[in-house]
């Protein structure tokens, strides 16, 4: 989806959810998260997430990125007051150790 105004799906004005097409723009990677904490903290709240996010070693993490969909306005993205659609991209680092 990251394919900015060469997206072919951008050039062909469609867009999941249906009808939220609303120009020809591009998109953008925009934020990036550690949420592994999500899975081992045993308190709630953000203070406790992140203490448990400093726990987690680099591949057993779980990590996302987010995508801002410019071309993603219109339809059911706009009845819910939200400025642009988007994705969310997550993963599991397999680093060499």
């Amino acid at each position: 989806m990251a394919g900015g105004k060469s997206n072919t799906r951008v050039l062909a004005g469609v867009s999941i959810p249906p009808n939220s097409f609303t120009r020809l723009t591009g998109n953008e990677f925009s934020g990036a998260s550690d949420f592994s904490g999500t899975f081992t903290q045993t308190t709630l709240g953000g203070a406790a997430r992140r203490a448990a996010e400093a726990t987690v070693s680099i591949n057993d993490k779980y990590l996302c990125f987010g995508l801002q969909a410019h071309t993603i306005g219109g339809g059911v993205v706009n009845y819910f007051g939200a400025d642009r659609g988007g994705q969310m991209y997550a993963f599991k680092p397999a680093l060499p150790m």
